[in-house]
């Protein structure tokens, strides 16, 4: 991947070409969402900052709230923070035990949001807060991801959807009465050897072909 470095400076230049946002993925552990999205916000001024997603599983609630809470500070209230469960697959080969992706996501922004408000786990103060209101998307590709995050999240992040699926999610996620935003992460391989590029994106999608929830 991109080193940090090079995620202020790809940011710097989605600033200038006038893109609204930036945002970064966390794939089988090779890199750090927020610690690109912070890189980011301190090399620019105007363009949201913002992950898709951070796994919910590898950092506990309350320190991923301290990271995000850094972030929004350092890039003056311009972070969006997407959260995951990722997949049943990665989650057990990490050893821990999957949880319904609902059950996980909730309790996570439950945490989150008690912490941007200054409110530790325990109930207790924990001396810190987010200066802005900080956006929490989920990732949602079941019908009852979608639907709750209808209800609990700030918007709605999907991944490898077909036009139809994400007419479907919208639907479902919009069921609530805010119209909160939708959004579709994409994957594009920019190569100036066809083949070579191809061969990248084997390898990137053959590693979620065989998982039947894509």
């Amino acid at each position: 991947g991109i080193s940090y470095a090079d995620a202020g400076r790809i940011a710097a230049q989605a600033e200038a070409a006038g893109f609204d946002g930036i945002f970064f993925v966390e794939l089988r552990g090779n890199n750090d969402a927020l610690a690109a999205a912070q890189c980011a916000a301190t090399s620019t001024s105007t363009i949201k900052v913002g992950t898709n997603i951070v796994n919910a599983y590898m950092r506990h609630p309350s320190q991923l709230a301290a990271q995000a809470i850094a972030v929004d500070e350092v890039s003056g209230g311009r972070l969006v923070l997407g959260i995951g469960a990722s997949h049943k697959r990665r989650v057990e080969s990490l050893g821990q035990q999957w949880l319904p992706p609902v059950d996980l996501l909730s309790e996570t922004t439950r945490v989150l949001r008690a912490a941007f408000a200054g409110e530790g786990a325990d109930g207790g103060a924990i001396g810190r807060r987010a200066q802005h209101l900080v956006p929490i998307h989920w990732a949602g590709v079941s019908q009852a991801t979608i639907q709750a995050a209808g209800r609990d999240s700030d918007g709605l992040m999907m991944f490898l959807a077909t036009e139809q699926s994400v007419r479907t999610a919208c639907a479902d996620f919009h069921a609530s009465p805010d119209r909160k935003p939708v959004s579709l992460l994409t994957p594009v391989f920019l190569c100036e050897d066809i083949e070579a590029g191809y061969r990248a994106a084997r390898g990137y999608l053959s590693y979620y072909a065989v998982m039947p929830v894509y």
